[in-house]
Parts: structure tokens; sequence; C-alpha cells
């Protein structure tokens, strides 16, 4: 009866040992697995979460500076343009830190694609600005020029009424083509705000010319010589379409401009489309 009782009590007691082992491995094998659940949480809110909002963040920048680089490029006014270069440097400004922060939770070979591609767009900015500033200073110039024009037909115009008030018959007739000629002379300016290519300024030219040889002849032509004030008034007239500060060269300086703002966009378009494909690929 001892002995029975003996190997019962060791049974318990390995029975006991047993159970006791068994919640020990238990425990062990959930503290492992919950510390590695907790190491997968703290990633994800330490590293994927910034990244992906910082990702994010660069690809809304991005596309912000090629929209309103597109802007900048058909600005109309001068104010119009110093205020979307405010916004468009705004936005160019917001890429630096953006890969600061992408930097920080990576590394500079990770992003050294990124950073390229948005140092590429973030100097078009200024040369973008130049080249839409330099386009409205030239128009602006030539409209200035073509504004003096119409005001010096109308003091020709004044010259030539006041001749014919007092000229002889046969000075009559070259006095009223003299007008024409001048009247012809300023509807060439005006032409030239329609004016899209070269070519079709040069052929604006050729009748510029024409008027202006029309109006240099008829006033040679006058029995009585013309007054040394309208001859000075149609030199003046002739003269704001003549050489590199004419309207005429003006014009294709503007168009020059209007190509080099639209190569600009192009190329800012294409700028911040590599960069949004990059950042979709880091994703």
């Amino acid at each position: 009866l001892g002995e029975k009782t003996s190997s019962v009590k060791f049974r318990l007691l390995a029975a006991f040992a047993l159970s006791s082992v068994m919640t020990l491995v238990a425990a062990v094998v959930g503290v492992t697995g919950f510390n590695s659940t907790n190491a997968a949480v703290g990633q994800i809110t330490s590293r994927a979460i910034p990244e992906t909002l910082a990702v994010d963040a660069l690809s809304e920048s991005s596309q912000g500076v090629s929209a309103t680089l597109q802007e900048l490029a058909l600005s109309s006014t001068l104010a119009a343009q110093s205020e979307t270069f405010q916004r468009v440097a705004d936005r160019r400004d917001e890429l630096a830190p953006q890969l600061a922060t992408l930097r920080a939770l990576s590394s500079d070979a990770e992003i050294a694609t990124l950073t390229a591609a948005a140092s590429e767009l973030s100097g078009m900015v200024e040369g973008m600005n130049g080249v839409v500033e330099r386009r409205l200073s030239i128009r602006n110039q030539r409209r200035d020029t073509t504004n003096l024009a119409r005001e010096s037909r109308v003091s020709l115009a004044s010259g030539i009424e006041a001749a014919l008030d007092a000229s002889e018959e046969g000075d009559i007739e070259s006095l009223l083509r003299a007008l024409l000629a001048a009247n012809q002379l300023l509807i060439q300016y005006n032409e030239l705000d329609i004016a899209a290519t070269d070519a079709e300024i040069d052929a604006i030219y050729d009748r510029y010319d024409d008027a202006a040889g029309e109006l240099d002849i008829n006033l040679a032509l006058l029995e009585r010589e013309a007054s040394p004030l309208v001859r000075a008034q149609a030199d003046i007239l002739i003269g704001y379409g003549d050489g590199p500060t004419g309207v005429f060269e003006l014009r294709k300086a503007e168009l020059a401009a209007i190509a080099e703002a639209e190569a600009f966009a192009a190329e800012a378009r294409l700028a911040a489309s590599t960069l949004v494909t990059h950042v979709t690929a880091f994703k």
C-alpha cells in the first residue's frame, strides 16, 4: 500500500511539473509573439506611415509646381507674372523639406532619383520667370510705341489738314495721298497684334514700307514745300516702324519670347511627370 501511495504522489508531482513547464512555454511564446507584433506596428508607425505621407506631399507639390508654371507662362500682365511667380516659388520651396523628410526616413541612395527629378523641376522656375518677364516687357514696349505712333498720326493729320486749307489746287491730291499713307502706316502698326509668325510680320512690313514711300513721295511732290513741322511729324511716324527698336523687330522679339516660354512650359510638364513617376515607383 505504501509503494502504491508513493507512485501516485510521484505521478501527481510529474503532472504538476509538466503543466508548469507547458504554461511557461506558452508564456514565452506569447511574449515573443507580442514583441514581434509590437515591433511590426512600431515600424509601420515610425517609418511606413510618415514615409507615405511625405511621398504623397511630394507628389502633390510637384504637380502644383507644374500647374503653376503653366499659369506663369500665360501671364498677361507684369503684375500677374509677379504674383504667379511668388506662388510657384512657394510650391517649389515645399520640395526641399519634403525630400529632407524622406531622406531621414530612408537614405540618400533610396531617394537619389527623386532628388535629381525635383532639382530639375525646381531649376525651371527662375528661367521661366525671366522669359515671361522679358516677353511682357517687350510687348509693353511695342504697345507704348504704337500708342505714340497713334498720337503722331493725329499730329501729322492736323498738320496736313492745315496745309490743305492754305494749299494751291495742285497740291490737294498730294496732301490727300499723304494723309492716306499716314493712315496706312498706323494700320500696319496695329496689325502686328495679330501677326503670329515672322513671315506674317515681314508681309506687314512690306505694306508699311510701301506706305512710308508713298508718304515721302507725296510730301516731296508738293508745289509749296511741306512745312518743317509736317516733314518732322512724317519722319517720326515712319520712324516708329524702323530699326531694332521699331515695332516690327519688337514683335519678332516678342514672338521669340513666347516660343521660349512655351518650350519651358513643355519641359516643366515633362519634368513634373518624371518626378511623379519616380514618386509612384518609390511608394
